[in-house]
C-alpha cells in the first residue's frame, strides 16, 4: 500500500519519484508535505497527512464525520482498534489497511493526475480530493474499488 500512495503521490505533485531530491523547484513544492509525520517520510505510512488505516465510519462531511454530530459514536464502524464492525457484523479492515484519505484543498500540491492503481487500496472506503487541482478523468480501475463508499473530486479542473 506505501508503494501505490507514493504512486499517487508523485502523479497528483506531478514530480517523479527520481527528481524528488534533485530539483530545487520541487524541494520547495514538496516541503509542505514532506518531512517528519507527513508524506514519504520514514514514518508508517498510517501517519501520513491525510491517510487513515484501519477505521471506517458512515455519514457526511468533509472529513468524515462532523464534530457536532451527536451520533457520530454510533456511526463509528471500526475505529481502528475494534475487530468487528458493530453495524454490519463483520470484520473490520486490518489496522495497517489503508481506509481513507482526505486531501482536501491542497491545491498548491496537488495539480496532476489520477493514478490507476488505487484500486490496489482494496479497502479504500473514503477518498476525498475536493479544492484541488486536479486534472484528466476518472480512470477506469477506480470501479474495481469494491468497498467505496464516499467519492469528491468536486472542485478541482
Amino acid at each position: 500500500e506505501r508503494a501505490v500512495l507514493e504512486e499517487f503521490f508523485f502523479a497528483l505533485s506531478e514530480i517523479p519519484p527520481e527528481d524528488e531530491s534533485n530539483s530545487k523547484a520541487n524541494g520547495s513544492k514538496l516541503s509542505g508535505l514532506l518531512g517528519s509525520g507527513k508524506w514519504l517520510s520514514d514514518s508508517d505510512h498510517c501517519s501520513w497527512d491525510g491517510i487513515t488505516c484501519g477505521s471506517t465510519t458512515v455519514g457526511p462531511g468533509a472529513r468524515g464525520m462532523e464534530e457536532d454530530d451527536e451520533d457520530a459514536n454510533k456511526k463509528t464502524r471500526c475505529d481502528g482498534k475494534m475487530d468487528v464492525d458493530q453495524l454490519l457484523n463483520i470484520p473490520c479492515p486490518p489496522k495497517t489497511a489503508v481506509t481513507k484519505i482526505d486531501l482536501t484543498s491542497m491545491y498548491e500540491y496537488l495539480n496532476g493526475t489520477l493514478i490507476n492503481n488505487l484500486y490496489m487500496l482494496t479497502n479504500l472506503h473514503r477518498l476525498n480530493l475536493m479544492k484541488n487541482e486536479i486534472r484528466g478523468t476518472v480512470p477506469e480501475s477506480f470501479s474495481e474499488l469494491k468497498k467505496l463508499e464516499f467519492l469528491d473530486l468536486s472542485d478541482n479542473l
